[in-house]
């Protein structure tokens, strides 16, 4: 027989006092979070989270979303940026000696600093004066300049991915990416908890009805795309703190984890329909954190009016 005098008894029959009280508190906490969410004080609070993050780095997530969206196709945008000089084959091709002699002989006062070879194809020179760089192409055959290597559209490209990468920063800038990551990754967790309203309209938020209001059709929007766009937009946030973490201790080989996470960030598919698919969330995730701003800011000018 048990013992139910003395410290031990009194002490079993605390703890069933106290599970007896907490049980129906859970049980009416998951009522209303079921029936009524937006009556909990758990839900307001991650409400405010959201909307502070979502005002502090909503620019940024613009930013990096937009920037994103491009850069899914970033292989493709080189290659049609890039200079496809014609070239005349002939049977000798120029050593690379001559080769700079004639990068030289056409830049003086400039240094070779390297020199890229590739089989019946222009030769990529770059060449330095004093503090500036430049790329040029030249004909392997002739040894005549073909122009820029770089012209100003891929120049663009790469500043784009540079702002996108590192902030334009270098390390610095990928730290600053990397709490990036974490803003948004809580950004998506808090507006996927929030976006729940209840077991009575849940389908309702699920998409946009038509002829709204402008104030109207922003918050059902934010909502909508908001819900739809969660798992994209998390594995971006998650896999970019991967690969910032990878990047910051300077391994000298990816690992599997970093060379999957390049894959889901930057939407590395065979298939283009996913690559379009993973652009198209990146540009909505942008147009997510713009009516995020627009809602603040409407309610904020609301109660500023109420007073």
């Amino acid at each position: 027989m048990p013992a139910t005098g003395g410290p031990c008894g009194l002490l079993i029959r605390w703890r069933k006092l106290q599970l007896f009280s907490v049980v129906p508190a859970l049980s009416s906490t998951w009522r209303t979070w079921v029936g009524h969410p937006q009556r909990l004080s758990a839900r307001q609070f991650l409400f405010r989270i959201h909307s502070w993050i979502g005002v502090g780095a909503g620019l940024y997530v613009v930013m990096m979303s937009l920037t994103g969206c491009v850069l899914v196709f970033y292989a493709e945008l080189y290659r049609g940026l890039t200079p496809h000089p014609h070239i005349e084959v002939r049977a000798k091709h120029l050593t690379r000696a001559q080769l700079k002699e004639a990068a030289l002989k056409a830049h003086p006062g400039s240094s070779v600093t390297w020199i890229w070879e590739r089989s019946n194809l222009p030769v990529e020179i770059w060449l330095t004066h004093g503090r500036n760089q430049t790329e040029r192409l030249f004909d392997p055959f002739t040894g005549e300049d073909l122009g820029t290597a770089r012209p100003f559209p891929v120049r663009l490209l790469n500043s784009v991915k540079d702002l996108h990468t590192n902030l334009c920063s270098g390390a610095s800038g990928r730290r600053v990416n990397g709490l990036g990551a974490a803003l948004l990754a809580s950004l998506a967790s808090t507006g996927i908890v929030i976006w729940w309203p209840g077991v009575s309209r849940w389908r309702r938020h699920l998409r946009i009805r038509r002829h709204l209001q402008l104030r109207r059709f922003h918050w059902e929007f934010h909502s909508a795309v908001g819900f739809w766009t969660f798992p994209l937009v998390f594995i971006f946030a998650v896999t970019a703190a991967v690969l910032i973490t990878e990047t910051t201790l300077q391994l000298r080989v990816p690992s599997p984890l970093a060379r999957l996470s390049y894959t889901f960030h930057v939407g590395q598919f065979p298939s283009m329909a996913m690559r379009i698919l993973w652009a198209s969330a990146s540009l909505f995730t942008a147009f997510l954190a713009i009516t995020g701003l627009i809602l603040w800011w409407n309610r904020r000018t609301r109660m500023a009016g109420s007073h």
